[in-house]
């Protein structure tokens, strides 16, 4: 299981300018939830299981999937 308390050492960071790049609160939500589950290295997690963590349907997951 990969969760943040196996990753003591990783501190996900969200870089200031996705302030300003203009994301809906959607694609904010699921930026950030990615960045958690990838910690260093990637993130291979389904569409369903993204839309379930994040409370979103899964057409709202591949359109921010898009967009990011």
């Amino acid at each position: 299981m990969n969760t943040t308390c196996e990753r003591k050492d990783f501190l996900p960071v969200v870089p200031s300018y996705f302030d300003e790049y203009g994301l809906e609160p959607m694609e904010y939500r699921l930026y950030s939830h990615i960045v958690r589950r990838a910690g260093k290295n990637s993130c291979f997690e389904s569409i369903p299981n993204m839309a379930r963590s994040c409370l979103m349907n899964e057409k709202t997951v591949r359109k921010s999937l898009r967009v990011l």
